[in-house]
């Protein structure tokens, strides 16, 4: 495989973390101008701290960053990819940020125009999980093609090429059904229109800056678990049933 730098590997050093800070700009501004956190900023704090998995899920599923990457330094544990770009953190903002939201407004008017007698989630389901499926063969295939990642071994069919591969079945169907599942988590709500992660938890009851800590926390501990749901099956799905590999040990 040609480990060469990467194509145009200024849009995941250089864009992506831009966009990651234009996101911050304007979550920030929504929220002054509404005087409390929305949901939307809420999701986008919790997917930036998701970035920290995404080191074994690489290891689970084969997948190896360019070495001419930005590379974090000294930060070698069991069970993680080689190879862990700085520029991965601010891209767990960006890439949730940009695609739950615009999912859940067209599942939300699909419903409303022309399946209301059917129940909300089947219809969220139908539209959220080939729109994600296509959302990550669009970035990560993207990626692999112009040579920032590859998943250097991989099982069933696959987009292959010179400098990187993206499998199409797994684990890109599985990465999809478990945002289809985030997707459902962040929509759900109770009669009142309050989230149900806010009412379960509680933290709905508080007030002033203990209501603003307890949300912020919330959000981030169930983004993490919703994330958890495709990285666990991915380690142990390795160790149990798939072979080593020379590149990603």
């Amino acid at each position: 495989m040609d480990q060469s730098p990467p194509l145009f590997g200024w849009l995941f050093e250089v864009v992506g973390p831009g966009l990651w800070v234009a996101l911050v700009a304007f979550f920030t501004y929504t929220c002054v101008k509404r005087k409390e956190l929305t949901v939307p900023t809420l999701v986008f704090i919790g997917g930036s701290t998701m970035w920290w998995q995404e080191w074994y899920g690489d290891w689970g599923a084969y997948v190896l960053y360019n070495p001419h990457l930005a590379l974090i330094p000294g930060y070698d544990w069991p069970l993680s990819g080689p190879n862990k770009p700085w520029a991965v953190i601010p891209a767990y903002g960006w890439f949730y940020a940009l695609v739950y939201f615009p999912v859940i407004f067209l599942c939300k008017k699909v419903h409303e125009r022309y399946f209301s007698t059917a129940p909300w989630w089947i219809v969220a389901v139908a539209i959220s999980l080939p729109l994600f499926y296509l959302w990550d063969l669009l970035i990560e295939g993207g990626a692999s093609v112009l040579g920032i990642w590859s998943y250097v071994d991989f099982v069933g069919p696959a987009m292959e090429s010179s400098r990187g591969n993206f499998p199409l079945l797994y684990p890109v169907i599985t990465f999809s059904v478990m945002m289809t599942i985030t997707l459902l988590v962040i929509a759900a709500k109770t009669p009142q229109g309050t989230p149900l992660v806010e009412s379960w938890s509680r933290v709905d009851r508080l007030r002033g800056p203990a209501r603003t800590i307890g949300r912020i926390i919330i959000w981030i501990v169930t983004m993490n678990l919703c994330y958890m749901i495709f990285i666990v099956p991915t380690v142990l799905i390795r160790l149990a049933f798939l072979p080593p590999n020379i590149l990603v040990p």
